[in-house]
């Protein structure tokens, strides 16, 4: 009786001097990087520099083309788009 009650002490003991406190730090909450990107305004500032410029930031031609008739591209693609039939957009917004 004497060698259980000592044996239980001691098992006792071991475990007690084996306890460990956690400290749980809680993340740091941040919001996720959000960077919204007007083209249009983009493209403004891209045609308002000479073609000259434009090549020297490595713009090729066809794409310097693009740039100098933004407006004319834009009014095309939004004659397009409203060519569609609502349904598009509606099965297209399922998407994301």
């Amino acid at each position: 009786m004497k060698k259980s009650i000592l044996s239980l002490a001691l098992v006792l003991a071991v475990l007690a001097s084996m306890t460990v406190f956690a400290v749980r730090e809680e993340p740091a909450t941040t919001e996720p990087a959000m960077t919204t990107i007007n083209e249009y305004e983009m493209l403004q500032q891209l045609a308002a520099k000479p073609a000259e410029q434009l090549t020297e930031e490595g713009f090729s031609d066809s794409e310097i083309i693009e740039i100098q008739n933004y407006k004319e591209n834009y009014s095309e693609h939004i004659s397009a788009l409203q060519e569609l039939d609502d349904a598009v957009f509606r099965s297209t917004w399922l998407l994301f």
